[in-house]
């Protein structure tokens, strides 16, 4: 039987926070139970692993920074709301930085559009994972031309994610 109180909503709260404050690599359903006061196995009875999890972490991850980004561009139009957009993606990425991890650490364009499906369409869904995939590969010292070889981005897309990546 669950214990009373004890919710995917307070397991995924309760996560989020852990995350945020231990770290990521710090991160596993031990070390949740343990914050919660449970067994690992009354974890399961909420959720199905692991994954999911992380999954419904990225979730509100991409929630709190749609909301960032929703509240930099009210009002705004044109460049002006192009470059508050940027800043606050960037702005997530320094104040939140094992939330941008959960969101980048996306390994394959399936798990991209698993966490984003109710978010955007499929199209969107790709490019916003290829821009990822090449802010990565640029954070990870490779060349221009090893991310146009490693990605389907067009080199002016490349440049404007690069300008990102630099702040």
């Amino acid at each position: 039987m669950a214990r009373k109180g004890l919710t995917k909503e307070s397991i995924t709260d309760a996560a989020f926070g852990l995350i945020e404050d231990k770290g990521l690599g710090a991160f596993s359903l031990r070390t949740l139970a343990a914050s919660l006061d449970v067994q690992v196995s009354s974890l399961y009875n909420h959720i199905s692993g692991q994954n999911d999890l992380l999954t419904e972490v990225g979730i509100r991850a991409v929630d709190l920074l749609t909301e960032l980004e929703e509240n930099a561009i009210a009002g705004k139009t044109g460049d002006e709301a192009l470059f508050a957009l940027a800043d606050a993606y960037r702005l997530f990425a320094k104040t939140h930085p094992e939330l941008y991890r959960i969101i980048t650490d996306l390994k394959t364009p399936e798990e991209c559009q698993m966490l984003f499906e109710d978010l955007c369409t499929h199209k969107e869904i790709e490019k916003m994972a290829e821009r990822i995939c090449a802010a990565k590969l640029l954070m990870d010292g490779k060349t221009y031309n090893q991310v146009i070889a490693e990605t389907d981005i067009s080199s002016a897309t490349l440049s404007r994610v690069s300008r990102c990546v630099q702040y």
